[in-house]
């Protein structure tokens, strides 16, 4: 299960205006209101990083199907499992691959018959999705603890915005995904997930570069407003969505 939320938790508290009292029914909505998000789109709304299989077009074979959105494309295998040139190949639409030369052979059917590993998920601007933190790691991190140290846990970001770190965030260690499970700021240090969203956790040295990832802002801001909705209705009164909730979007 993922921990990661589109809106962080100190979002949520000013947008309620709520400065202390407990974080678990707050972290609660939260992920409610995500996972709800992800379910009403059809989508997952931060990076996964994975294979899938994808199926053939039988009216175009230089085409395959993706199941879901991909961001990036790192490998590509045909059902007899032979590597496809990634200069072969063009991502349309984010859920259609096509062949430049040739076309995607298959044997028994047309259905998984091409093998695709990237970085999956859904955002609008996928070339600023990741904003520099403005910190690092403090002290060399090993593959398995939990707790990382930073130079501000507090302070500003690239962007201005502060705290750069805060709980239910997407981080980024060179090819590792962390999800922050709490901010100890006069410490300085972050208590994570390791090796989320797909990807393996792994050594880091001192003075590694922190991304954060950034979701779209409308994802972020019906985040927030069903996540109060949640919070604030009695479980026997929640029956009613907001009606500014993003609405279904139907797959190709």
């Amino acid at each position: 299960m993922s921990l990661f939320t589109l809106a962080t938790l100190a979002e949520f508290r000013a947008y309620l205006g709520v400065e202390t009292g407990a974080d678990a029914p707050l972290l609660h909505a939260l992920r409610a209101a995500t996972a709800h998000i992800e379910h009403q789109t059809h989508r997952r709304l931060a990076p996964w990083r994975g294979e899938r299989y994808a199926d053939l077009l039988l009216h175009d074979l230089r085409e395959c199907l993706l199941r879901e959105e991909l961001l990036t494309l790192h490998a590509c295998w045909d059902a007899y499992d032979q590597p496809i040139p990634l200069d072969d190949l063009v991502l349309l639409y984010g859920s259609v691959l096509h062949r430049l030369n040739g076309v995607f052979p298959h044997r028994g059917g047309p259905i998984g018959a091409v093998r695709v590993a990237g970085i999956w998920g859904c955002h609008d601007d996928w070339a600023q999705a990741w904003r520099s933190t403005n910190d690092a790691l403090s002290a060399p991190l090993d593959a398995t603890s939990p707790t990382l140290s930073v130079t501000d846990a507090d302070g500003p970001d690239a962007a201005l915005i502060a705290p750069r770190f805060g709980v239910g965030q997407l981080i980024q260690l060179e090819e590792e995904f962390c999800i922050v499970l709490s901010v100890d700021a006069a410490a300085n240090t972050l208590h994570v997930q390791r090796g989320a969203h797909g990807t393996l956790a792994a050594a880091h040295p001192a003075a590694t570069p922190i991304a954060r990832y950034v979701p779209p802002a409308n994802h972020v801001q019906s985040c927030l407003r069903l996540a109060a909705f949640f919070y604030r209705q009695p479980l026997e009164e929640a029956t009613t969505l907001p009606t500014d909730a993003p609405p279904p979007r139907p797959r190709l």
